[in-house]
């Protein structure tokens, strides 16, 4: 059951699965992307993030297996999309082996990916705490993305911004480093 707040003002909004909605803009809370700014609960992947207010959402309703990365809308990523600029944020959890390395994910992850992508080598990053590696995939289907790989507890995770390649690649970085740097682990 998704929960949906200002960041500055807890709003007692709570969510079916499935269900969208978003709170009304709080003037004086501005992210840094100029706009105002909600966050929203997973509890269906375990997460919490702050997005502009522009954004709207679809939480997951059914399990991701870890093995295609799939494109928006798909109902095993939790969707969040800025529809104006055609670029959708994606979020999923898969149950890893205990032991798993995160290059080992990273690399089931670009396996799982469509062939008429090409990655860029991965950097190390985190999000939510956690060590996780981050890249570029560039695909002949209209469409870049950034992705990242992490592992939290006995789960890994992709994070992805699919973007129409027509879109500035560094305005699309600067977008997903916002949200990853808000990015938490709340289970």
């Amino acid at each position: 059951m998704p929960v949906v707040q200002h960041v500055d003002e807890p709003v007692a909004v709570v969510l079916e699965r499935g269900q969208h909605a978003r709170p009304k803009p709080a003037s004086s809370n501005l992210s840094r992307w100029g706009r105002a700014a909600w966050k929203f609960v997973s509890d269906y992947y375990d997460f919490a993030v702050t997005l502009p207010q522009t954004w709207h959402e679809e939480d997951a309703t059914s399990d991701w297996t870890g093995l295609y990365v799939t494109g928006p809308g798909s109902q095993k990523f939790t969707n969040f999309a800025d529809f104006a600029d055609d670029r959708t944020l994606m979020v999923a959890a898969a149950p890893v082996a205990t032991g798993t390395q995160l290059a080992d994910w990273k690399t089931t992850l670009i396996d799982g990916r469509p062939k008429e992508c090409t990655n860029t080598p991965s950097t190390e990053t985190t999000i939510g705490g956690e060590p996780a590696l981050i890249w570029t995939a560039n695909c002949s289907d209209g469409f870049d993305a950034v992705m990242l790989a992490a592992l939290h507890g006995d789960r890994g995770y992709v994070v992805y911004l699919p973007s129409a390649t027509a879109n500035d690649d560094a305005e699309d970085q600067s977008i997903f480093d916002g949200i990853r740097q808000s990015f938490r682990f709340t289970g």
